[in-house]
C-alpha cells in the first residue's frame, strides 16, 4: 500500500533545495544526473512548483508519497557519492614489493583473478603496477625466453612496473573527496598514444607521495 505523509512532503522540499544547490555549485554534476533521470527530475520540478506556489490556508496542495521521497533520496545519494564508496579499500587490496617472489604474485593473481597488483616501496608508497601487460612486454623484450625460477623477484620487472612509463595503460592518483561522476569520465578517456585507463589509486589529496587508501578499476565503476 502506498504511504503518504506531511513529513514526507517537508523532507522532499528539503531534498529539492539540496538538489538546487548542486545545480548552482556544480552544474556539470547536476546535468549528468538530470540527463540520466530526466522524467524524474521533471516530476520533482512539477511537484516542487505546486508545493511552493499553490499553498492554501497554510496547507500543501500535494502530499508526497514515500516512493517519490525514496526516488529523490536515491538520486541525491548518487549525486553525492564519493569515489571511496565504489573503491576497493586498502585492507582488501593485494600488494607486492620489489622483493616479492614472482611465483607468489602470479599464484595470487591467477587464483583471485586480479587485474592489477600495486607495487609498494619500503615506505609503503605505490611505485609501480604489475599486470598481465607486464608479462607480455617482458616476453617481448626477452625473446630468448623468460628467466623464471623459484627465486625470481619482482625487481626483475622494475623497468616495466613504473607507473609513469607504462606501455599500454595510464594510472592516476585521485583524491578521496572526488565524486564518482568525475571519476567515470577518466575511464572513458584514451590518451594521444592510445593508452587506456588502468586503475586509479585513491589518496587523501590525490598525490602519489601519499599512502593509498583504496584502488578503483573500471569494474568498480559499473557496480
Amino acid at each position: 500500500m502506498t504511504q503518504y505523509s506531511k513529513e514526507y512532503t517537508e523532507d522532499f522540499l528539503n531534498k529539492y533545495k539540496v538538489m538546487e544547490s548542486i545545480e548552482q555549485d556544480d552544474y556539470e554534476r547536476f546535468e549528468k544526473y538530470k540527463n540520466m533521470y530526466y522524467s524524474k527530475f521533471e516530476m520533482f520540478r512539477y511537484i516542487r512548483n505546486n508545493l511552493t506556489h499553490n499553498i492554501s490556508d497554510g496547507e500543501f496542495p500535494i502530499i508526497i508519497s514515500k516512493s517519490v521521497l525514496d526516488d529523490i533520496t536515491d538520486i541525491l545519494k548518487m549525486m553525492n557519492e564519493r569515489i571511496t564508496e565504489r573503491a576497493v579499500m586498502k585492507s582488501k587490496i593485494y600488494f607486492a614489493t620489489l622483493h616479492s617472489k614472482l611465483k607468489d604474485v602470479i599464484s595470487v593473481v591467477c587464483e583471485k583473478n586480479y587485474s592489477y597488483v600495486p607495487i609498494l616501496d619500503d615506505e609503503g608508497l605505490v611505485i609501480g603496477v604489475f599486470s598481465d601487460n607486464t608479462l607480455l612486454h617482458y616476453i617481448h623484450q626477452n625473446k630468448e625466453g623468460i628467466i623464471y625460477d623459484e627465486n625470481t623477484r619482482m625487481r626483475e620487472f622494475n623497468n616495466l612496473l613504473i607507473i609513469d612509463d607504462n606501455k599500454n595503460e595510464i594510472f592516476k592518483f585521485v583524491s578521496k573527496d572526488r565524486y564518482v561522476y568525475e571519476t567515470e569520465k577518466l575511464f572513458s578517456e584514451i590518451d594521444a598514444n592510445g593508452k587506456r585507463r588502468g586503475s586509479l589509486f585513491v589518496t587523501n589529496d590525490g598525490l602519489q607521495t601519499q599512502k593509498i587508501l583504496a584502488m578503483v578499476t573500471s569494474w568498480d565503476m559499473i557496480k
